[in-house]
């Protein structure tokens, strides 16, 4: 979100693939707009969702070293 406000409640998963079929992670955000994934080393495509906003990039891509 471009404000940088927290967004309580969003559903966020994490894949391996492009196309979002291989979920690894997923959960909800908190009431800071925060939720903890124990990921392995790699490169990751991080999906975001809730009523009333828009996400982009959709997906963000991250990379844990």
């Amino acid at each position: 979100e471009d404000t940088g406000d927290p967004i309580d409640g969003a559903e966020v998963w994490v894949t391996t693939d492009l196309s979002g079929s291989n979920i690894v992670a997923s959960g909800l955000t908190n009431t800071f707009g925060v939720v903890n994934f124990t990921l392995d080393t790699g490169s990751y495509f991080i999906w975001r969702k809730k009523a009333g906003w828009n996400f982009s990039p959709e997906p963000d891509t991250e990379i844990v070293p």
